[in-house]
C-alpha cells in the first residue's frame, strides 16, 4: 500500500507516462501522414464538413427541414400568444432558444428572443423581457433586416411603456414606424399595434395634432394595402380626435363614412364605436349623409 506521501507522486508519474504514450502515438500518426498517407490530409476538412451536414439533417436542423420547422415553431408561438397562453408561449420559446444555443442561425435566434421578450412584457416580467431584448437585438445586428429592425424597436417600446417611460416608448415606437415606412412592412401585425400604441401615448401627453397626423398617415397606408378593417379602425380614432379638438364637422363627416363602410364590410365593432362617438359628440345629429366634405383616400403610388 502506498503511503500518503507516495500516492501523489504515483499519480504524477502515471500522468507523465500517459503523456509520453500520447506523444509517441501522435508522432507516429504524423509520420504516416507525411509519407504514405499524405493525401488524406486534404480530405479531412471536406469529410468533417460532410459529416456535420448529415448530422444536422438527421436532427432536423439542416437546410432541408430547418426553415419549415422554424416557421412552424414561430407560427405555434404566435397562436399561443393570440390565445392568451403567454406562459406556454414563453416555455416554447425557452425550449427553442436552448436547442438553438450551439447553432449559428442568429437571425432565427433573434426572432425567438424578441418574441419571448414580448410575452414576458405582457406578463409584467419586464426585467426578464429587457434581458431577452438585449440579447435578441445584439444578435439581430449581425443579420439586420427591416423585419428585425421593426420588431426590435417595437418590442423595446412595449417594455418602456410597461415601465411607465412614455417618452422613451414614443421614441422607440417612432423608430419602429420609420423602419417600416419604406420597406413594405406595413403588413406586419406589429405595425398596427405600434400605431395604436403611439396614438394612445400622444393623447395621454396632450399632443392631439401629432395623433391626428399619425392617424391620417396610417389611414393612407392601410388604404394602399387594401385593408378596410384597419382603415375603419383608424377612421374611428380620427373621428374621436376631431371631436376632442372641437372640429365637429370633420368628426361627423368621418363618422358617416365609417358607418357606410362598416355596413358594407360587415364590421360591427366599428359600428359600435361610431354610435358611442355619435352619442358623445353629436347627440342631436343623424348618421344619414347630408352632403358636405367627404374624406377621400389617395391613389396607391406607382411602384
Amino acid at each position: 500500500m502506498l503511503t500518503p506521501l507516495a500516492l501523489p507522486l504515483a499519480v504524477v508519474g502515471a500522468m507523465f507516462l500517459l503523456q509520453i504514450a500520447f506523444w509517441l502515438a501522435w508522432r507516429m500518426c504524423l509520420r504516416c501522414l507525411r509519407r504514405d498517407l499524405a493525401f488524406l490530409r486534404f480530405l479531412c476538412l471536406p469529410l468533417t464538413w460532410l459529416i456535420g451536414f448529415f448530422l444536422r439533417s438527421e436532427d432536423g436542423s439542416g437546410p432541408a427541414s430547418g426553415s419549415a420547422d422554424q416557421d412552424a415553431l414561430l407560427r405555434h408561438g404566435s397562436e399561443l400568444r393570440s390565445e392568451g397562453k403567454l406562459v406556454e408561449a414563453v416555455d416554447l420559446y425557452g425550449r427553442a432558444s436552448n436547442s438553438m444555443a450551439f447553432r449559428r442561425d442568429h437571425r432565427f435566434m433573434a426572432e425567438i428572443l424578441l418574441d419571448r421578450a414580448m410575452c414576458l412584457e405582457q406578463l409584467g416580467r419586464t426585467d426578464e423581457a429587457l434581458r431577452d431584448w438585449e440579447q435578441g437585438e445584439a444578435l439581430s445586428r449581425e443579420h439586420w433586416s427591416s423585419f428585425l429592425q421593426v420588431r426590435a424597436a417595437y418590442c423595446r417600446g412595449l417594455i418602456e411603456r410597461r415601465q411607465n417611460h412614455p417618452d422613451a416608448a414614443i421614441t422607440w415606437f417612432e423608430r419602429a414606424r420609420k423602419a417600416a415606412e419604406h420597406t413594405g412592412a406595413q403588413r406586419i401585425p406589429a405595425v398596427s399595434g405600434m400605431t395604436e400604441a403611439l396614438i394612445a401615448l400622444y393623447r395621454q401627453q396632450g399632443r392631439p395634432k401629432a395623433a391626428i397626423h399619425l392617424c391620417q398617415t396610417a389611414l393612407n397606408e392601410w388604404g394602399w394595402n387594401g385593408n378596410k378593417y384597419k382603415q375603419a379602425d383608424m377612421m374611428c380614432e380620427l373621428a374621436e380626435l376631431y371631436g376632442e379638438e372641437g372640429d365637429l364637422d370633420a368628426s361627423l363627416q368621418t363618422l358617416r363614412q365609417i358607418a357606410t363602410m362598416a355596413r358594407v364590410i360587415n364590421y360591427p365593432a366599428a359600428l359600435d364605436r361610431v354610435h358611442a362617438t355619435m352619442h358623445r359628440y353629436h347627440p342631436d345629429e343623424s348618421l344619414l349623409p347630408t352632403g358636405g366634405r367627404i374624406l377621400r383616400f389617395p391613389e396607391r403610388p406607382a411602384s
